[in-house]
């Protein structure tokens, strides 16, 4: 997990002092597009979600197993990759701007999640013996950790407003 914030980091420093991206205009965008766009998105995140689930049963049934495995790991490193960038975004957000993007996301934030959790039932239909507990407890590590670190930073003024 620690690769994939390495690499959110790598994007972050990219952006922000190669490219100049203004981290203001994203927070901007994804404050003004939630509120119109945010219900449908977890709308079809959950049909996309269980419709990945179906097709790993359906996978299981035809007894391709190779390809179960393969989609199902290909779709938990997405979920990965997802939550480590969400993670560092909403911490940038908040160092640069004192705004908090969880609480702006608000449902919609847990679309990653999802996934995730689709992911991980896949990956259990292709082998119940594979231990997920620990990879997802390390994904959970992050946001909660981003969360803490928002509530203590608020709590002791540390970046002032």
């Amino acid at each position: 997990m620690i690769k994939y914030i390495f690499m959110a980091l790598l994007f972050w420093g990219g952006g922000a002092f190669l490219g100049a991206i203004d981290f203001y205009s994203i927070y901007e965008m994804i404050r003004v597009g939630i509120p119109e766009y945010g219900f449908s998105l977890l709308t079809y995140c959950t049909l996309a979600s269980l419709t990945l689930i179906g097709l790993s049963f359906l996978m299981r049934v035809l007894n391709f197993y190779g390809l179960m495995y393969v989609f199902s790991k290909i779709l938990l490193e997405i979920c990965k990759i997802g939550i480590a960038f969400l993670s560092v975004l909403v911490m940038i957000i908040w160092i640069n701007q004192q705004q908090n993007l969880w609480s702006e996301l608000g449902v919609v934030a847990l679309v990653p999640f999802e996934i995730l959790t689709a992911a991980i039932i896949c990956i259990h239909l292709f082998d119940f013996n594979i231990p997920l507990q620990r990879q997802f407890i390390s994904i959970m590590a992050i946001p909660l950790t981003t969360l803490v670190f928002i509530i203590i930073s608020e709590m002791f003024n540390l970046f002032g407003n």
